[in-house]
């Protein structure tokens, strides 16, 4: 059996034409730059038909759109200060749907970070425990420090994890890039469902750095 492919010449107009077609068709349905080069090569050949392609499919706005990203997320994780004392910083983290107690409760505050519950950090003692005040200035003062190496330890830790995942990459003002949408099942977006429903949104610029990682764009 004998294959005939059409050489392509050096017309850039004609390769266009050709890869529009093989990749933004309604039959196409924007194939990655592998399965496209595989559907090309087929009918046509040029010289660095491969490359050509590969670009083509890195440059389509609607694929960094709608497609996942294979790659780690960019910004390696950057820990919160450790307080000095109570109250200068105040996170929260409640886990629900626990069996229901007597009052009806379904929730609970803890913070696994430093072991023992925010009442027991504050106030040096369990709730609804009897002791002697006198002995509770001493224990605040020893839990206080407990309690920031507890914090440090389960900082370090969080941060060799999440940067294991992750890339470092930084931003300048004046940069074009395309912010991330929050994932919803079923919610049609800009008139598009399913596979062809755009994750990201832009390209928007940079317009001021507002932190390490925290930038402001100009949507409009």
């Amino acid at each position: 059996m004998v294959v005939t492919r059409l050489y392509v010449p050096g017309n850039e107009v004609l390769k266009r034409e050709i890869l529009e077609e093989t990749h933004c068709s309604a039959f196409a349905m924007h194939p990655s730059s592998k399965k496209m080069s595989c559907t090309v090569k087929e009918y046509y050949l040029w010289p660095f038909m491969k490359k050509k392609i590969a670009e083509y499919v890195s440059k389509c706005l609607i694929c960094q759109q709608a497609k996942a990203k294979r790659q780690k997320p960019s910004g390696l994780l950057q820990p919160l200060p450790i307080p000095k004392w109570k109250w200068e910083h105040i996170t929260m983290d409640f886990v629900f749907k626990l069996r229901r107690t007597r009052n009806n409760h379904d929730g609970v505050w803890l913070q696994l970070s430093i072991g023992m519950s925010p009442y027991d950090a504050l106030y040096g003692r369990q709730c609804r425990t009897q002791i002697y005040w006198d002995k509770v200035g001493e224990q605040r003062s020893n839990k206080r420090g407990l309690n920031s190496e507890r914090l440090k330890v389960a900082q370090d830790r969080q941060k060799s994890y999440a940067d294991n995942r992750r890339k470092e990459l930084q931003f300048e003002v004046g940069d074009w890039v395309f912010l991330k949408l929050s994932s919803w099942k079923g919610v049609v977006r800009f008139g598009k469902r399913g596979k062809l429903s755009p994750h990201y949104i832009g390209p928007c610029k940079i317009s001021e750095r507002m932190g390490l990682l925290a930038y402001r764009l100009a949507l409009r």
